[in-house]
């Protein structure tokens, strides 16, 4: 037996009393603390570790954000526990390539902590797990970007920062699953007062944080599909070194699910508006299309979120659609998935729409004016003067006060182009004002057409789940004669891919009105699904699939 460490408790006295869940890691809770049980195969295995936002307050902090996703292993130095990022852009082959790699890039220790309590039976130890009560996503940063800006350097605005107060933060539920562990936290942040316009002018800011640390789908069960850059995916790529004969030392796979393993299950959570469950369902329910010519029948299901207080819509095991609102909407609608950085295999997946952006649908104008707050609203003429010195065309004035919200993205669209997330709502507002005064001829009244605006961004957000990016070329397949007219529209849509940046299709007067939007998917979203996901038989490794893909790709000019 090994002894234990000096300074330790006793194993069976420091479980004592202790709330313990039974999972991929054993977890304590004790004294309003948590702890891992690490056993000896816990050690040197490979976890993704990710943060998820349940609760929101701003723009930049806003419920349903996932952070970008750690892989973490645990290693045993003396009586300390060392939490590595491993580093995952680098491979080698075995052998002399590999230990070349070993002296030439490194992993990260993010963290330590002391061994508490040793098992000396089993050689399973006690650490705490408080670094998960740690801003260590820098959370702070993001409440801030989203309130008011609290001083201007050399005519740009600075943002708040939030700090984390532990002493005002807890541990609101943990569960250890065979899979995957779940812990939920209340955090609370302190800031400058008056800066985020969604609390309180005094005290602490709380947000409700998720973490999951769950098992890597295991090697061998699923073979990464390599990408072309002809078919637009998202891609996970990393650098093998050590090669000389290859022309390059990358390997891109693309972001895919193994619908051969489980089909993705959209959960509805209950924030969202009853009168809208059912263009959602249609346009998640819409791709399935996609994937019956390759002989595949119900990869994408709907549910609604079960009715059991124990459920939690950011465990890693779910996909979900979530709605919030804000005050101040930074975007119309939002898909991140959580993707194995080893292989591109999609995990878990997530779209998060912002209601508010409904109001301006329903208006038919896009809210774009920031609340009147003393020492924050920037005269319009201090607004032209930074406008000029960002284009380089004069200067701001010296002492001017900082900009509100909407200064900054006027600042940043001039430097930056805006992306389709902002603009969607106040070109839907635009669709919606034409109908209202008569001046498009199509059928269809204000909620239809909302909600089919509504299905329109699910439709494309969707189509991120599934690892396809962006499409801006697909609007140039059809011709105005062609959008504008209703049967050819209400066959082929108005562009040949829904991962484009579609407006509504507003005819000028006196010409004929096709479909105001798109609701089907386009012949590349075909392409591209048969690309990411047709079943190639005899298939062993990636490069096995090269003859196949390159067939498919060759289909594109």
């Amino acid at each position: 037996m090994a002894p234990r460490p000096a300074g330790t408790t006793s194993y069976e006295s420091f479980v004592k009393g202790a709330q313990r869940e039974t999972g991929l890691i054993d977890i304590l809770r004790k004294e309003d603390e948590i702890y891992f049980v690490l056993k000896p195969d816990n050690f040197e295995h490979r976890y993704i570790l990710t943060t998820a936002l349940s609760s929101g307050l701003s723009s930049g902090a806003f419920a349903g954000r996932v952070y970008d996703p750690l892989v973490i292993k645990f290693q045993r130095v003396g009586k300390r526990v060392f939490w590595i990022a491993v580093n995952t852009h680098f491979k080698a082959s075995p052998g002399a390539a590999q230990a070349a790699l070993d002296i030439s890039t490194s992993d990260s220790v993010i963290t330590s902590t002391q061994i508490l309590s040793e098992d000396e039976s089993t050689g399973n130890v006690v650490v705490s797990a408080g670094f998960l009560m740690t801003d260590f996503q820098n959370i702070g940063a993001d409440i801030g970007r989203g309130g008011t800006p609290q001083i201007s350097l050399f005519g740009f605005p600075i943002s708040a920062s939030f700090s984390l107060d532990s002493g005002r933060s807890y541990i609101a539920r943990v569960k250890a699953l065979p899979r995957n562990d779940e812990i939920s936290l209340v955090l609370t942040f302190s800031g400058p007062p008056n800066a985020v316009a969604t609390a309180p002018e005094k005290g602490g800011v709380q947000l409700r944080v998720h973490h999951s640390i769950a098992d890597l789908p295991p090697a061998g069960g699923y073979i990464p599909r390599l990408a072309d850059d002809r078919v637009g995916y998202f891609i996970t790529a990393q650098k093998r070194l050590g090669d000389e004969t290859s022309l390059t030392p990358f390997v891109r796979y693309i972001n895919r699910l193994d619908i051969s393993k489980r089909p993705l299950v959209y959960y509805l959570t209950k924030e969202i508006p009853a009168q809208y469950h059912r263009p959602i369902r249609d346009a998640l329910l819409t791709w399935n299309a996609a994937f019956a010519p390759l002989g595949y029948r119900n990869v994408i299901q709907v549910r609604e979120q079960p009715n059991d207080r124990g459920w939690d819509p950011d465990d890693i095991r779910y996909s979900t659609v979530r709605w919030i609102t804000s005050d101040r909407p930074d975007f119309a609608s939002y898909a991140p998935s959580i993707v194995n950085p080893l292989t591109g295999e999609i995990i878990s997946s997530r779209i998060v729409i912002e209601g508010e952006t409904m109001r301006a649908v329903a208006s038919g104008y896009a809210d774009a004016v920031a609340p009147a707050r003393a020492g924050a609203v920037a005269p319009a003429a201090q607004f032209m003067s930074a406008r000029r010195d960002a284009s380089g065309a004069g200067s701001a004035a010296p002492g001017n006060a900082a900009l509100p919200q909407e200064a900054q993205a006027a600042l940043a669209c001039e430097q930056f182009d805006c992306g389709y997330a902002r603009e969607a709502a106040a070109d839907a507002a635009l669709g919606s004002v034409a109908l209202d005064l008569g001046a498009v001829n199509a059928p269809g009244s204000k909620p239809a057409f909302m909600k089919a605006y509504l299905q329109s961004i699910v439709l494309h957000e969707a189509g991120h789940n599934l690892g396809l990016r962006h499409n801006l070329q697909a609007s140039m397949l059809y011709s105005l004669a062609q959008i504008r007219d209703r049967k050819f529209t209400a066959k082929h849509g108005l562009t040949a891919s829904v991962m484009d940046y579609t407006p509504v299709n507003l005819s000028p007067p006196h010409q004929p009105q096709g479909s105001l939007l798109q609701l089907g998917l386009g012949p590349y979203d075909f392409w591209a699904i048969r690309y990411g996901y047709e079943h190639i038989p005899g298939v062993r490794k990636p490069l096995d699939e090269l003859p196949r893909l390159r067939q498919i790709a060759a289909q594109s000019t």
